[in-house]
């Protein structure tokens, strides 16, 4: 049986002597590998989300099947408006659905603001305000 294959990139808050989001990098690294996803085989590729620019945006919304958002409280507009032009960029320039996905981050930007771009991740994995609820668009729908 032949695996599928994706180019995942992974982004976050790194190379910034923030020991925590370096350690999630570790751990993102770790779970990509056929030990955990046997169905599947990744070519990885690492950069900083401040490190994503006009520069090499078309790269690699060209080369990304996904984008997998990892590390700490990286759910802000910062984060949001790069993946956004991300994904609009791809779509633009490739007529490429360039999916997204959060794992093990948490929103540290008023809730109530947040949520409206939320919708941009495929999956999620987010930690909110104690007593906030969301909603995964499968029950949503």
């Amino acid at each position: 049986m032949t695996k599928k294959k994706y180019n995942l990139l992974i982004t976050g808050y790194y190379y910034k002597k923030n020991y925590g989001d370096d350690l999630l990098l570790d751990v993102a690294k770790k779970l990509l590998t056929t030990k955990y996803c046997s169905e599947y085989s990744f070519n990885t590729q690492v950069v900083a989300i401040d490190q994503i620019d006009n520069n090499n945006i078309s790269e690699l919304c060209n080369w990304s099947d996904k984008i997998i958002l990892f590390g700490g409280e990286v759910i802000n507009d910062y984060f949001l408006n790069k993946l956004i032009a991300m994904k609009q960029f791809a779509f633009i320039n490739y007529k490429k659905n360039l999916q997204l996905y959060a794992i093990g981050v948490s929103c540290n930007s008023e809730y109530s603001y947040i949520t409206n771009k939320l919708d941009i991740f495929d999956i999620s994995n987010i930690d909110v305000i104690p007593g906030a609820k969301i909603v995964n668009k499968t029950e949503a729908q």
